[in-house]
């Protein structure tokens, strides 16, 4: 204790003060490090998702830029297929394409694209084409 004009001041922790402080600051950094997973996780997901996404794209526009007749009526191939693209072996796409009822010279073409464990995860995408 020091004395300043006659008053009695402490200065500093008690050793209680500090362990609350140490409790509280683990408290919040456990707290913290278990976000991370989920979050790992997350971006993960969102980054297959975006690559499957531009996948499913540039194989609905190889679809698009095929001469109407050429397009088959059904599914293409039979079973999902695996991209071509180096890189990208991990996705695998398949077509479906039906003529709509009451209509003509109009092909329904949609185009899935799988990834994941038993392809667990798919993005569709759904276009029409016209003579």
């Amino acid at each position: 204790m020091k004395s300043l004009r006659g008053k009695n001041i402490k200065l500093g922790f008690t050793i209680v003060e500090a362990l609350i402080a140490v409790t509280v600051l683990s408290i919040g950094l456990v707290s913290v490090i278990q976000i991370f997973p989920g979050v790992i996780s997350l971006n993960s997901r969102s980054e297959h998702l975006t690559i499957s996404s531009h996948l499913t794209e540039m194989k609905l526009e190889e679809y698009l830029s095929t001469p109407y007749n050429s397009i088959s009526i059904g599914i293409q191939p039979e079973e999902p297929t695996t991209y071509t693209e180096e890189g990208f072996e991990n996705f695998k796409w398949q077509a479906e394409v039906i003529e709509p009822e009451d209509t003509t010279n109009i092909k329904q073409i949609q185009i899935t694209t799988f990834w994941g464990n038993n392809n667990q995860y798919n993005t569709d995408l759904i276009t029409y084409k016209t003579k």
